[in-house]
């Protein structure tokens, strides 16, 4: 099954600029009930993350389950599974196809972030 749609509300347009923050946004499946259980990685790594409560796009979108989410994120810790100069998270959850997540880097924030690491 697949996942209807998934929003990144933060950071915008899905560019980093500090190198540890916050991502918040959004998934939402049609008619579906979502696993109790589902991930955000990095790799094999899992980034700690919480569910939140998204009244505002349950509203719009009643014929959909939503889930909100805020996944927390340390550069220092993911410099190594960097894909092509891009964070990439992949949101997982049984019986669902994986949902591939990019995130770019502010122009020479990277560079400051892997300086700041040596």
């Amino acid at each position: 099954m697949k996942v209807s749609k998934v929003v990144i509300d933060q950071p915008y347009n899905r560019r980093l600029t500090r190198p540890t923050g916050v991502i918040t946004g959004w998934f939402a499946i049609h008619d579906e009930v979502i696993p109790e259980e589902f991930e955000f990685r990095t790799g094999p790594i899992t980034l700690p993350h919480t569910v939140l409560r998204r009244p505002d796009v349950e509203g719009a979108m009643p014929d959909c389950t939503i889930v909100g989410f805020q996944i927390r994120f340390d550069l220092s810790n993911l410099l190594l599974y960097l894909q092509e100069d891009r964070l990439v998270v992949h949101l997982t959850m049984a019986d669902y196809e994986p949902v591939r997540l990019q995130f770019t880097f502010q122009e020479g924030a990277l560079a400051e972030f892997i300086a700041a690491a040596s």
